[in-house]
């Protein structure tokens, strides 16, 4: 519980904030264990792309190398991968992560630098 609470509350800004959300899913792959959906919100400080592998309880598969894509922007760098101590590298608003069963990451994208991002029209997730 007590990490639930220093979550919500480093995220607090962008969950309350009134920037649009926009969400995605692999819709093309019917099977549940073959989808991972995603969400983006935005803060002062960092554009924030919350993405989840959906799995049914009992049902387990292969990590899933997924492609996600932030349209509206050509921001390239690295993004921070919330609480794993890595990073992704993001070309162009796209960046490709794997997912193992009922994997979630949260990844954080920063405001500074140049190429910043704008707040996403459209997200899109690929699963490869």
């Amino acid at each position: 519980l007590a990490q639930f609470v220093t979550d919500t509350t480093h995220f607090a800004n962008a969950i309350l904030s009134s920037t649009t959300l926009s969400v995605a899913t692999n819709q093309t792959n019917a099977s549940t264990d073959q989808r991972v959906d995603a969400a983006v919100r935005q803060d002062s400080n960092y554009i924030y792309v919350f993405a989840a592998r959906l799995t049914d309880v009992g049902q387990s598969g292969s990590p899933l190398s997924t492609q996600i894509t932030i349209g509206g922007t050509t921001w390239s760098g690295t993004a921070t991968v919330y609480n794993e101590s890595r990073t992704v590298s993001v070309g162009g608003g796209v960046f490709t992560d794997s997912f193992a069963d009922s994997a979630v990451h949260i990844y954080q994208l920063p405001l500074t630098g140049s190429g910043q991002p704008i707040p996403p029209a459209n997200l899109t997730v690929v699963v490869n």
